[in-house]
């Protein structure tokens, strides 16, 4: 595989098709992200963090009544108010849980559509087929479930983790009445270490497991495989071109790095000039959309999948020995 004619090539198709930068963010904004922060005061069992002298009390985490079941170490805080906060708080909370948890799904779709799309979009132009974001978005749109069944098989390693690190902490602290008792409960069931034997071997299933779903996204688009089907035809891929792919992956690994340093500075300054936030979105579906496309323009050539003029979209151009 010539490497540089394939880097090369993932960035002519990018930039002359733009519209897949915007595929490429709908992918990002599908793949989500978090972050925030807080500021608080507090008085009485949490410690004093602004006292008349200024001096620094930390917080009596030992205290049998760090948290009282008569809530007398929480000003203000009686079983009135409590009662009004089961009473109104809670349903509240659970309803605004609800809807993002419900707008999180729905992006998610999104991004699984739109990565979809990215991989039929630029097969289309290697193809020589006029290519456009609506028709790349309804062949994305066409194996939408597909591309979900397939992501959810990567993701399922992860969600069972979770379900079982909530059912084994959640008795815990449902029946303990203070941090002591939580912290002994922890301490002396294990449940720190058994939890991270268990995040290692999640960690292990789950990566192998991602590094399949972007083949197996391709044998989905590609081929028209089934769920299971796409992920056996990715690994029979993987297994023919393993030195190739590592390659590739180390190549994108350097190359994110790069990316991160550079633009790490940039980034916190487009940030805070919230009206630069835009020109960050172009930028994360920009890269995103460049490495979609040099994964699959390698897919196409392990595959030898045949472009417009009967070759291979990337071939290695050193001249062909004579005849």
């Amino acid at each position: 595989m010539d490497y540089s004619a394939l880097l090369k090539r993932s960035w002519d198709v990018v930039w002359n098709n733009k519209w897949l930068i915007l595929l490429g963010f709908l992918v990002v904004l599908g793949s989500g992200g978090s972050g925030g922060g807080s500021n608080f005061r507090s008085s009485g069992n949490f410690g004093d963090f602004g006292n008349a002298n200024g001096n620094f009390t930390p917080p009596d985490f030992g205290n049998d009544n760090f948290i009282p079941r008569d809530f007398g170490g929480f000003p203000g805080f009686d079983e009135q108010t409590l009662n009004q906060f089961l009473t109104f708080g809670v349903p509240i909370i659970i309803a605004v849980l609800c809807l993002l948890f419900a707008v999180a799904i729905a992006f998610s779709v999104i991004g699984r559509i739109a990565s979809g799309g990215l991989i039929a979009g630029v097969d289309q132009i290697e193809m020589g087929v006029e290519s456009s974001f609506g028709k790349a978005w309804g062949a994305g749109w066409q194996k939408g479930w597909r591309l979900i069944g397939i992501g959810l098989l990567a993701a399922l390693p992860g969600l069972v983790f979770l379900i079982v690190a909530l059912a084994m902490i959640v008795p815990i602290i449902g029946v303990a009445t203070n941090l002591r008792e939580a912290e002994a409960a922890f301490a002396g069931g294990g449940i720190i270490l058994v939890l991270i034997g268990l995040g290692c071997l999640t960690a292990l299933v789950s990566v192998p497991l991602a590094a399949l779903r972007a083949l197996a996204d391709r044998a989905a688009l590609l081929e028209d495989t089934g769920v299971f089907a796409s992920y056996g035809r990715a690994w029979e891929v993987l297994k023919e071109n393993f030195g190739q792919a590592f390659l590739l992956f180390l190549i994108q690994l350097g190359a994110q790095i790069a990316l991160g340093v550079i633009l790490f500075l940039p980034s916190i300054i487009l940030t805070l000039c919230c009206i630069f936030i835009p020109v960050l979105w172009a930028v994360g579906g920009l890269i995103q959309a460049y490495f979609s496309t040099m994964w699959t323009l390698a897919w196409r050539q392990w595959t030898n999948r045949e472009g417009a003029s009967g070759e291979p979209a990337v071939v290695d151009p050193s001249p062909a020995p004579a005849v």
